[in-house]
């Protein structure tokens, strides 16, 4: 048998040695194959909620579409993964679990009705998962699994009100739609405005699919207030103003809401709700190249006459809050994107924003608008800071300055009364 010699076997050990070498110089220079981030983006498609959610899927997808053309976040582009609530909040509750559980979404970015939100929010919870909600609603509640960019009392509603009744008067109707954002948004205002000599003439609620507003009109009318202050919502808004300007005959209401939106206009028709009042936090004739831009790339992507809302600023403003809080932490983790959140501010067209770390609010602008001629929201008053946001009314200066108000726990006991009245859910049967 011929022997290999040492010097046979030192040439193989090199040659496997080079051979090593070479591969690992090309993994260094070999670009890695980009992955994608799953998001969740869940609103209702259809059903009747869908008018006034579709705008927010929309503003949601330029979000993502504008991170992406700029290399994505971490590197990885976002694939958005979309989800139709179909207006029902089982089906919300429904889809949120598929989005968590089997598509494995890093974040949720959704929901429009209180309802939806109360509906999902347990489950976002039992899976440590995180939703951005888009939407001004009645406060009393901070999740550690949610981060709210839309306004709660004390940042549309109360100042609101409170400006009417130096406007027109003490006397205030009240009326919303039967669910759980215009009930406790009132319950709040009743337990304030008093204290500063307000006299509540009436109150009502409507069913979200009311479609004649003639009896609850007559009410109003007789009850002869200085002004309404509506939380009504969705459809149900366009025969509201539609009655009401039919019975006056010429005279005049003051009305303020906390719901009506520039798509919402056309829809009542501008004859029916001119010289109405709408507190908000944004409108699309907010002044500046960032909101200038904001409405072109709307408009842009989804048509030339797209309106652009409130809501769709507040959704649009959650994905890029995100994705900074990603950058600054190095991770799409929840809690790591919540920690990065308290050094996170972030140029919107609304204005500035920042989170309040303690109760995950943002800082917002408090802004009153009359629906104009013209069919838009025309700003007549703003607060001069942004103002921070206060969930539950415990902690106002209003409120502490005028005595005693009800704790945290009596407003969580208030809205666990209310969903048990309810059958076990967040609007009324």
């Amino acid at each position: 048998m011929k022997t290999i010699s040492f010097f046979y076997w030192l040439k193989i050990v090199m040659l496997l040695i080079g051979i090593s070498l070479i591969l690992n110089v090309i993994n260094i220079y070999r670009v890695p194959p980009q992955r994608v981030v799953k998001v969740g983006v869940l609103h209702s498609r259809t059903g009747i909620t869908s008018f006034s959610e579709i705008p927010m899927l929309n503003a949601t997808l330029l979000a993502i579409q504008e991170i992406n053309k700029n290399g994505g976040v971490l590197g990885r582009p976002i694939e958005p993964i979309v989800a139709d609530g179909k207006s029902d909040p089982a089906i919300f509750a429904r889809e949120a679990k598929k989005l968590i559980t089997h598509d494995k979404v890093a974040v949720v970015f959704g929901c429009q009705t209180s309802a939806t939100r109360k509906t999902v929010g347990p489950i976002f919870e039992q899976y440590n998962s995180l939703l951005f909600y888009p939407v001004e609603y009645e406060g009393l509640e901070q999740s550690p699994n949610m981060v709210y960019t839309g306004a709660v009392p004390n940042q549309h509603s109360l100042p609101a009100t409170i400006w009417a009744m130096q406007q027109f008067g003490h006397k205030m109707y009240l009326i919303g739609s039967d669910y759980v954002y215009p009930r406790a948004t009132n319950t709040i205002l009743k337990d304030i405005l008093p204290r500063l000599g307000a006299e509540i003439v009436g109150e009502e609620y409507v069913p979200l699919t009311a479609e004649q507003m003639t009896n609850s009109i007559k009410k109003i009318i007789a009850a002869k207030p200085d002004f309404i202050f509506s939380t009504i919502v969705g459809a149900t808004l366009i025969p509201f103003f539609q009655e009401l300007k039919a019975q006056m005959d010429g005279k005049e209401i003051p009305i303020m809401s906390s719901s009506v939106d520039d798509s919402l206009i056309r829809n009542v028709g501008i004859k029916n709700i001119v010289g109405s009042y709408n507190s908000w936090n944004y409108y699309q004739s907010i002044q500046g190249t960032i909101n200038k831009d904001f409405v072109t790339n709307m408009r842009n992507s989804f048509g030339k006459h797209q309106v652009v809302t409130d809501a769709m600023e507040a959704a649009y403003i959650g994905v890029h809050l995100w994705a900074e809080a990603v950058k600054r932490g190095r991770s799409f983790a929840k809690d790591a994107v919540l920690k990065s959140l308290k050094e996170t501010a972030y140029k919107a067209p609304e204005g500035f924003v920042s989170v309040r770390v303690s109760n995950h609010h943002l800082y917002k602008t408090v802004r009153i608008a009359k629906i104009s001629e013209a069919g838009t929201g025309a700003i007549i008053w703003q607060s001069r800071l942004p103002v921070e946001p206060e969930p539950y009314p415990t902690n106002l200066f209003i409120a502490q300055q005028l005595g005693k108000v009800r704790s945290v726990n009596d407003w969580n006991n208030y809205l666990k009364d209310l969903y048990t009245d309810w059958g076990k859910q967040w609007e009324a049967p």
